[in-house]
């Protein structure tokens, strides 16, 4: 087992993945399943890790790492619901796991649950008050349940700790406001550095109507990076603007990249104004 962990470090997951391989052979062992769960992991195969780290948490069932670890990839298997209970299941090791209350709040998040999400947040802040990534996905919780006014408190919250995330937060909120120049103001200074915040950038000029800067800034952002963006940047770029404004959202863009992606949206913004 510690040769396996050895390659694994080395990057030598082949060999690590035979050895586990063997030490299961003679004998089913939840660290050898663990092992083989994050060399399934690191090759992108999220699916089969789960299915490892599965065996791990049966094999040691109060194991907080080995519950944890399932968690984490039925999440990025893209099966949130189970994520959910496996990290419902860790709080159940650990109550007051500040980093598996954010991850149970994460998954509430992405299953549209702002309420559950609100809750694992509190949780958190009871024990830890600055957090600052529990008061960041507190403020994003609080901004889709229709609560602007007290995601703007907290964002200030936010601020104490790490003023660039904040001006981020900020600028969603005035995006969600119809606020397109303001957000502009707030994000063009991180864009720089950040591709996420370059895409709300980008949405933000095609709202305030500036869509050749919009296209520009897209390709330039597409052209540099590996394609990364995260699903709320996503889920952010791709959603046509408040009030029926643009035409519904397109995602047709046959390269698949949030670059592609948004490109197309953009197209269909500018039939829509033509049409008008």
């Amino acid at each position: 087992m510690a040769w396996a962990l050895v390659n694994k470090s080395r990057g030598d997951l082949a060999a690590a993945e035979a050895l586990v391989a063997q030490a299961l052979a003679l004998k089913a062992h939840s660290y050898a399943y663990n092992i083989l769960g994050m060399v399934k992991a690191q090759q992108g195969d999220f699916t089969e890790a789960a299915s490892q780290f599965a065996k791990a948490a049966s094999e040691a069932s109060q194991s907080l790492t080995f519950v944890s670890n399932l968690a984490g990839a039925l999440l990025l298997s893209g099966d949130v619901q189970s994520a959910r209970r496996a990290y419902e299941r860790a709080l159940g090791l650990r109550p007051g796991d500040c980093r598996t209350l954010i991850s149970h709040a994460n998954a509430s998040m992405i299953l549209e649950d702002y309420k559950a999400a609100d809750a694992s947040l509190r949780r958190c802040l009871e024990r830890v008050p600055d957090n600052p990534a529990a008061l960041s996905l507190l403020t994003l919780a609080q901004l889709e349940d229709g609560q602007v006014d007290t995601a703007r408190t907290t964002v200030e919250a936010v601020r104490r700790l790490r003023p660039a995330a904040a001006d981020r937060l900020l600028a969603e909120i005035e995006l969600r406001e119809m606020k397109p120049q303001a957000a502009i103001d707030l994000l063009t200074p991180l864009a720089d550095d950040d591709e996420e915040v370059a895409y709300l950038l980008a949405y933000a000029h095609a709202i305030n109507g500036e869509m050749d800067r919009a296209v520009e800034l897209t390709n330039r952002v597409a052209a540099g990076t590996e394609q990364r963006t995260g699903p709320r940047a996503a889920r952010m770029v791709f959603s046509a603007a408040a009030n029926g404004v643009w035409a519904e959202p397109v995602d047709v863009a046959q390269d698949g990249t949030p670059g592609g992606k948004l490109l197309a949206f953009l197209d269909g913004c500018r039939l829509a104004a033509a049409g008008d």
